[in-house]
């Protein structure tokens, strides 16, 4: 698996959620690293629009035997053709562009659909990590590094946000007309793409600080 030497996020029962216009009413990427120590439940990565609403948007994971990810907007959209790894780090990104959406693992296309643009909304609670403030369904892991555009990123994009010696604010992904959210997880949980957002804590997640030499991170 890919190992990373930065720090990061711990969760379990926890839940990062903000609330910021310009992000996901037109087209957008979301894209960030995680580390799935367990499938069980329904583990929530990003969830917009808690307690359901028309601006539903969702990826998760809906079985534990056959766990693909699943990006939902309403009605589920695309699903991974291959099943998440527990265990191990994984760079994991969607786009939606018009009518079309796509869901990139490692920085490779995944798997694709289609939902009207229509559906989007860009007024609803956002989350990292669970399906509500409550930690509904919550992702059980490691995650850092995510970032939010309002812009569809090309497939070289991604696969440029899937090196992560290539972070957003070190290459030209960085402009300040699309970046809309960037959230490192280094020393806190505060947003660093220069628009401060303002991040809510929910539950005790932890920031890691891994040490070289001790093993995969």
């Amino acid at each position: 698996g890919i190992t990373l030497i930065t720090p990061y996020g711990d969760f379990n029962q926890d839940a990062l959620s903000f609330t910021s216009d310009g992000m996901l009413g037109g087209d957008f990427t979301i894209a960030g690293w995680i580390y799935p120590t367990s499938s069980s439940g329904y583990p929530t990565l990003f969830y917009n629009g808690e307690g359901g609403g028309n601006g539903r948007i969702q990826l998760t994971v809906m079985s534990s035997s056959s766990p693909k990810i699943e990006l939902w907007s309403q009605n589920k959209v695309a699903e991974s053709s291959s099943n998440w790894t527990l265990n191990t780090w994984q760079h994991v990104a969607i786009t939606a562009s018009g009518s079309t959406w796509k869901l990139y693992i490692n920085g490779t296309e995944n798997g694709s659909g289609t939902a009207a643009a229509s559906t989007r909304s860009d007024d609803e609670t956002k989350l990292f990590g669970a399906e509500n403030t409550s930690a509904a369904n919550d992702f059980v892991g490691r995650m850092k590094t995510w970032c939010i555009y309002n812009r569809a990123l090309s497939a070289t994009d991604i696969g440029s946000l899937a090196d992560e010696s290539k972070l957003p604010t070190d290459s030209s992904l960085n402009t300040s007309s699309s970046l809309k959210l960037y959230l490192p997880m280094t020393s806190n949980f505060n947003d660093s793409s220069g628009n401060s957002v303002t991040i809510n804590t929910h539950g005790n997640p932890s920031l890691v600080s891994p040490k070289l030499g001790t093993g995969a991170y």
